[in-house]
């Protein structure tokens, strides 16, 4: 019911996933996103006004296509967490992941006991109460994403204590706050930033964690992106349905002032 089975298979035949964040409230731009083919939606909790109720719709909307549902929650905190876990998203980003206790914290409020401590009220992940109970404590195991989101120099410092934590299924690279971490603010491409997004994704890959990465795609920005997928990156999140709609509305406005 959340496409991480397709998104997973796309990563084992070596292509590239590209997704786009929301965080508008309606969920039609999450259906039309789905419907033009993105491989993966990031649902930001974050930076939003977005409530729970959002939530589901954005994630509902992706029913019936191809695209795989990602929230990113405010914090790492369980209580947030919870109930997005039973509204079953491919995945979840806990961000702002520092040191290995942050990540212990992280999965475990994901998983079940006896592995974690995740209270149990599934929705529609055990397919509303339709699956059996046993098929289900099975087949959770790795029907949700648990994904960490390196965003700081201090994480960067303490990446391999945090991939050595069982269960961290992905990463997600923040190069804006990491540039800022590293005191180079509105510098997120820089060769020093980047520099440090070889470093993580090459000790992720060496221990087989897909990395993902958001930051922000152009035409002139090719050159960038070439190197991010030489670099050994699986999934990018490409641009934000805001500023789609922003780039979009002042191409036609400056196209229609020069008629």
């Amino acid at each position: 019911m959340n496409n991480l089975e397709k998104f997973n298979k796309k990563l084992k035949q070596g292509k590239i996933c590209f997704g786009v964040s929301v965080i508008s409230s309606d969920p039609l731009i999450s259906e039309l996103f789905s419907e033009v083919g993105y491989d993966f939606l990031w649902i930001d909790m974050e930076h939003t006004p977005n409530d729970k109720r959002e939530i589901l719709s954005h994630i509902l909307s992706t029913k019936g296509t191809d695209t795989a549902p990602f929230v990113r929650i405010p914090s790492n905190k369980s209580f947030f967490l919870k109930p997005i876990l039973d509204m079953n998203p491919a995945g979840v980003i806990v961000p702002f992941i520092m040191n290995k206790e942050d990540a212990l914290r992280a999965i475990k409020a994901c998983r079940y006991p006896p592995e974690g401590i995740r209270g149990f009220g599934p929705i529609r992940s055990n397919n509303y109460g339709l699956m059996d109970i046993n098929d289900y404590f099975e087949k959770i195991k790795s029907n949700l994403w648990v994904i960490l989101q390196i965003e700081h120099i201090e994480a960067v410092n303490n990446l391999d204590e945090i991939l050595s934590v069982p269960g961290v299924n992905s990463i997600a690279i923040g190069p804006n706050d990491l540039s800022n971490s590293m005191g180079l603010k509105g510098q997120s491409k820089s060769k020093e930033v980047l520099k440090q997004v070889e470093t993580i994704t090459a000790k992720a890959r060496g221990r087989d964690i897909p990395v993902g990465i958001a930051i922000e795609y152009s035409l002139k920005d090719f050159k960038n992106y070439k190197k991010l997928i030489d670099m050994g990156i699986n999934w990018i999140q490409l641009t934000g349905d805001l500023s789609i709609l922003k780039s979009q509305s002042i191409l036609l406005l400056e196209s229609a002032k020069k008629l």
